[in-house]
């Protein structure tokens, strides 16, 4: 019978199990991507992205090309124009670091709001077209970008062109510049005509709608100047919390408060 009562529970397998999960855990581990690798959904990188290729077209100013589909119109766009692209971009050792095909919707910009590289590319390409850059660090974000997470050196990027939008003529560009100059100023008005941050709030919102047409250059900014500068000043006047009443002369107690008058008896 002591032989019985000497079986110990701790006998049986059950404090075996947690070790029996450590290959889970392990081949969960060995599944998650690394910090630095590929994450789902990235675009893999070409056999070619280490460095232009021999058949790769190189222009003056250092950039590389191939093209991997003829497009099908005639028009090449111009700096001032606005394209619509998908593409892919990766760094040399084949990390993607973006990729609007990735996230399923082509992007729209103007072409000279965006790196050398680009604006130089896409400005040699058609409707349909598709090519393959390497576009050196001084045409990019350069070796050592400024931009914070901005991808360093040398890019590849995959690129289609899928639609040009010509950019105004100078004379349109002057009379929607004069559209948008007198929204400002009807916009700033606004915004300094109320005085607290709930009644500014709609002017606010309006004015997040007003949207300058194109790049303004450095005059037209100095026509502009003078009304977001207003709006600037009326801005601080507002947030600025009202001045508290004067305390008391020190030693002398505050006056009590009158009591309500009597409501008169009809």
């Amino acid at each position: 019978k002591k032989a019985d009562e000497a079986k110990p529970e701790a006998a049986k397998p059950e404090a075996a199990k947690p070790a029996a999960k450590a290959p889970e855990a392990a081949k969960a581990a060995a599944a998650a991507p690394a910090a630095d690798g590929p994450k789902p959904g990235d675009i893999p990188a070409p056999a070619d992205v280490a460095a232009k290729p021999a058949d790769a077209t190189t222009t003056e100013s250092g950039l590389a090309f191939k093209v991997l589909q003829k497009g099908t119109g005639t028009e090449k766009p111009a700096p001032e124009d606005t394209v619509k692209v998908h593409y892919t971009g990766w760094t040399t050792d084949g990390k993607m670091f973006d990729s609007s095909v990735k996230r399923g919707k082509p992007t729209e910009f103007p072409l000279n709001g965006v790196i050398k590289g680009w604006t130089e590319g896409v400005g040699l390409m058609t409707v349909g077209e598709k090519r393959r850059f390497w576009i050196p660090g001084n045409l990019a974000y350069g070796e050592t970008p400024r931009r914070p997470g901005a991808p360093a050196g040398t890019l590849v990027f995959d690129v289609e062109l899928i639609e040009i939008k010509k950019a105004p003529s100078p004379e349109e560009m002057k009379k929607l510049f004069a559209e948008f100059e007198k929204a400002l100023k009807e916009a700033s008005d606004a915004v300094c005509k109320r005085e607290d941050m709930g009644c500014a709030q709609p002017a606010m919102m309006k004015l997040r709608g007003i949207r300058p047409p194109g790049r303004p250059s450095p005059e037209q900014m100095q026509a502009l100047q003078p009304y977001m500068q207003k709006i600037q000043e009326c801005m601080m006047k507002i947030r600025k919390p009202a001045a508290a009443a004067p305390a008391p002369p020190a030693g002398k107690p505050a006056e009590p408060a009158k009591p309500a008058a009597p409501a008169e008896k009809k």
